[in-house]
């Protein structure tokens, strides 16, 4: 059988530079359709909000102080009195923990606040190398810092001055830990950089009292570290000023839909929170002799709790400005007759 002969060269393959032109357009109409539903939502919700916080609250703060003034400003007292022991008491703890000593002793000595410690002093309760229990310690404290020390804390839907709260119609922003979380972080981060090149004094424009109060909000939610709560400001700033449109970029829609999800997250977070609490729809609903007499309920047992609280505290200083000697006798006393009654 002959061989068949190939004329001409073998064929080669030539690679060709191809441009390829897509239209985002349809994708851009859908992101949006998108951003336009949550922006209704976020829009509803925020509704709620502003009311509850520039309507609802101060009606029924003012309210309040109407009904039982007297009421409040014991309340008030009290607790300012429980802040104070328990700041002192628990700089007094600290010092005597870090230096040693019990904290009768500390508190006879200075009869007040303790002095702010040196550096060097915290030298002495540092872990050095080259102890026997060196290893161990390590792969504890490793150990406990990959359990405990990179969760973000989960917090109630209820702050933890609840009660407090309760009285005087206050509210408390939750503080997120971002450092847990690189991308929350750098995304809360670069919120914060666009609210600030758009809301500065400096950056020009109109300064309007809406302006300066988004400012000074922004300002908070930075400190408290709170990314849902800079994603709702500019959100709430975009669709005021419509920055976005339609034709703007497909990757700038979808982080715009993210950045509005997480703010109508952060307000309904909020107003989670705020319905549960008596200034609820204050304005909105009409006013009835029971609502005084659940106030002042609310109050006298806020005022019973905290005068228990202070007791406990005025207790505490009682015990560690006795004598040693006293103290310890004190103790074993009541040790001694804890048991009598046991027995008994």
């Amino acid at each position: 059988m002959r061989k068949r002969v190939r004329s001409g060269r073998r064929g080669t393959s030539v690679s060709h530079g191809i441009l390829l032109t897509v239209d985002n357009a349809p994708l851009r109409r859908t992101a949006w359709a998108r951003l336009q539903e949550v922006r209704r939502r976020l829009t509803k919700a925020t509704a709620d909000l502003h009311r509850h916080e520039n309507e609802d609250t101060p009606a029924y703060v003012r309210w309040t102080y109407a009904t039982c003034p007297a009421m409040i400003s014991e309340v008030r007292e009290l607790y300012a009195r429980i802040q104070s022991l328990a700041s002192l008491i628990t700089r007094v703890e600290d010092y005597a923990f870090r230096t040693g000593r019990s904290p009768e002793s500390v508190w006879q000595q200075y009869k007040g606040e303790p002095p702010e410690l040196e550096e060097e002093d915290d030298d002495a309760f540092s872990i050095r190398p080259g102890g026997e229990l060196d290893d161990e310690i390590e792969m504890l404290a490793t150990e406990f810092d990959e359990e405990f020390g990179h969760k973000k804390e989960r917090e109630s839907d209820e702050p933890p001055d609840a009660a407090r709260s309760r009285s005087v119609g206050t509210h408390v922003h939750r503080r997120s830990d971002l450092g847990s979380d690189s991308e929350t972080g750098q995304s809360a981060r670069d919120i914060y950089r666009r609210l600030v090149q758009q809301l500065h004094p400096d950056r020009g424009g109109e300064w309007t009292a809406r302006r300066q109060a988004l400012w000074h909000e922004v300002q908070q939610a930075w400190e408290a570290r709170d990314a849902d709560w800079l994603a709702r400001l500019e959100a709430e700033h975009e669709i005021e000023t419509d920055t976005l449109t339609v034709e703007s970029a497909l990757g700038r829609l979808y982080a715009a839909i993210r950045e509005i999800e997480g703010a109508r997250r952060d307000a309904e977070r909020k107003l989670r929170q705020y319905r549960k609490t008596p200034a609820w729809r204050f304005t909105l609903r009409e006013r009835k002799p029971a609502d005084a007499v659940d106030l002042a309920d609310q109050l006298r047992s806020d005022r019973e709790h905290a005068q228990l609280h202070l007791k406990y505290l005025e207790q505490t200083l009682a015990r560690w400005s006795r004598p040693v000697g006293q103290a310890r006798a004190k103790r074993k006393a009541d040790g001694f007759r804890s048991v009598l009654f046991e027995l008994g």
